[in-house]
């Protein structure tokens, strides 16, 4: 599925192999932009999954992004794999 700048009718979905995330007190997706910008969007648990609905203003950058699921849970850090997501000029 393509991406593009200021698209926001989306969900981020980052992938973990925690069975437990109901019980994590942190979930966040992390996000690296092309230029180095680094931050992250707090997310809602689905499973094993961590989900992030994109609202305005998120996708701001043009360029390859990068992402990782974030936890925290009993005291404890957890991180996913990163996932890497081309975000395109919208044609207008």
């Amino acid at each position: 599925m393509s991406i593009f700048k200021t698209q926001s009718l989306f969900s981020i979905v980052a992938k973990t192999h925690y069975d437990d995330l109901a019980s994590a007190e942190v979930t966040r997706i992390l996000y690296k932009k092309p230029g180095g910008t680094e931050g992250y969007w707090n997310a809602s648990v689905s499973g094993t999954n961590l989900i992030y609905n994109v609202a305005n203003g998120d996708i701001d950058v043009v360029g390859q992004w990068t992402f990782q699921a974030y936890i925290e849970l009993g005291g404890l850090k957890g991180y996913g794999s990163e996932f890497t997501q081309q975000i395109k000029k919208p044609i207008l």
